[in-house]
């Protein structure tokens, strides 16, 4: 709707439930010459900025293996209501699509690549959606990714990056402010990007603005492309 009134747009995750919204939103986009998003709030993060970089620098020399968890007992909020969001079929619920687009959404971005094989362990619940999922990634050169979401139980949340090198630890991925850097024969690092509870949403934000300001059409933190992975 906001895109035939010709409002540029920020949609929050999961952007879309499948592949085929997804190609009509960003064609409509296109074809109105709109800019259109995924608020994936994660990837704006100035430590998930930071964390890109040593990657790239090869911080910790080549990803081999990914570990992240994103669980959360919905059971404890939802009070066995078949109507709750999380746990209602129409309204896109699911752990997966509300806590696994996290960890699929690291994975992509670290790998920067598609899986070439994927497995998965899915449990059901009685209204039809999943309520808890381990997912593991296989890519080229035998680098993977171990993943899981989950509605049974409480988690850390936490993401573990390794690298030929060295390592990652990134407590609270979602919404990361600070990481630790390990790498043989150098002392821990632990960096950290403070900031209030307020200003969470502010990076992304932000960066958005700017972009819109600019005449662009899509964020390279969350490319349209990407969309398309996920």
């Amino acid at each position: 709707m906001c895109l035939n009134y010709n409002k540029n747009l920020l949609v929050e995750k999961p952007f879309c439930v499948n592949a085929m919204e997804t190609k009509i939103v960003i064609d409509l986009a296109k074809s109105k010459n709109l800019f259109v998003a995924e608020a994936m709030w994660t990837r704006f993060f100035p430590a998930m900025d930071h964390v890109r970089k040593l990657i790239a620098d090869g911080e910790i020399g080549k990803v081999q293996f990914i570990h992240a968890d994103n669980c959360l007992n919905a059971k404890l909020e939802a009070k066995d209501d078949p109507n709750y969001r999380l746990y209602n079929p129409n309204l896109a619920g699911g752990a997966l699509l509300d806590l696994g687009i996290y960890v699929v959404s690291l994975a992509s971005m670290v790998m920067g690549a598609c899986p070439q094989s994927i497995q998965s362990y899915v449990k059901m619940a009685e209204t039809g959606v999943d309520e808890h999922a381990t997912i593991l990634f296989a890519y080229e050169d035998n680098r993977t990714a171990a993943l899981t979401c989950s509605f049974l139980v409480h988690s850390n949340r936490m993401a573990i990056i390794y690298g030929e090198l060295g390592s990652i630890t990134i407590p609270g991925f979602g919404a990361p402010t600070e990481f630790t850097v390990r790498v043989k024969g150098k002392e821990d690092r632990i960096i950290t990007y403070p900031c209030d509870k307020e200003s969470l949403y502010w990076f992304e934000a932000d960066s958005v603005t700017k972009l819109m300001i600019e005449g662009k059409k899509e964020s390279e933190k969350m490319p349209w492309r990407s969309r398309f992975v996920l």
